[in-house]
């Protein structure tokens, strides 16, 4: 748990809090492009606010593993359509899981990925991390950092890690790096919910039997009134009996 929550960015699994306080339904392109360099930070509504795991109240959010809190990120993000407000446990999950620790954590501690609470306009945070997984015969490891950046309306995100092969190679078909982000805003008449507003991923894809593999890649995507922002990167590995996937956080 405690790798889970590592800093992500001040960001990462991550909240980035936005200086824009107008309603999502209400503003429009033009009105979003006349804000200008006003970074004042946003008055966020207290049921947006970030909570401690230990303040949780759903069971389907406590006690969860990285794994399991990886898994849960994917399932809400293909669950919903953009701009479609989240269930009360779902907003909760994100609320304590793509947010920054407590006071009371340690400061190089976060939820995982990258989740800024402390990123502000034209800021980029990044996090770093070492895993290593053996299955299927195949011994790896990934390496390397996960970086995003706030802005008003265009943001980015990108990773730069290698995956090493220790043992196995020869039962590699291929390796695909990748990195996905999530990134959540206020959405509803009101600007009082939280929603799904960016999802993507990008990834590099390596040959057959291969002693290594790396990705430096960057996308950048557009989103107003962004609140919270989960990124992570991760591996697939194909061999000759099967798949399995190593995550970063």
């Amino acid at each position: 748990m405690n790798n889970i929550r590592k800093f992500l960015v001040g960001l990462l699994s991550m909240v980035l809090l936005v200086g824009l306080t107008l309603p999502f339904s209400s503003a429009s392109a033009e009105e979003l492009e006349n804000i200008g360099d006003n970074q004042t930070t946003p008055e966020i509504p207290e049921v947006l606010k970030p909570i401690d795991i230990s303040d949780l109240q759903y069971d389907v959010n406590k006690n969860l593993s990285e794994e399991q809190i990886a898994e849960r990120f994917d399932w809400i993000n293909s669950n919903y359509e953009i701009n479609q407000p989240f269930s009360l446990e779902d907003t909760e999950f994100i609320r304590a899981y793509a947010s920054p620790s407590t006071s009371n954590a340690p400061t190089n501690t976060n939820n995982g990925g990258i989740s800024t609470y402390d990123l502000k306009f034209g800021n980029s945070a990044s996090q770093s991390f070492s895993k290593s997984k053996t299955a299927q015969g195949v011994s790896i490891k990934i390496a390397g950092s996960v970086r995003a950046e706030v802005n008003i309306l265009n943001h980015s995100y990108g990773a730069k890690y290698k995956t090493t092969v220790s043992s196995g190679s020869s039962k590699i078909k291929s390796i695909r790096n990748n990195v996905k982000a999530s990134a959540y805003g206020m959405v509803g008449t009101s600007g009082t919910y939280v929603g799904l507003v960016h999802s993507s991923s990008i990834g590099a894809t390596s040959g057959s039997k291969p002693t290594s593999w790396s990705i430096d890649k960057t996308k950048e995507y557009s989103a107003a009134l962004v609140v919270y922002v989960y990124v992570n990167a991760y591996t697939t590995v194909n061999t000759t009996s099967g798949s399995f996937d190593l995550y970063a956080f």
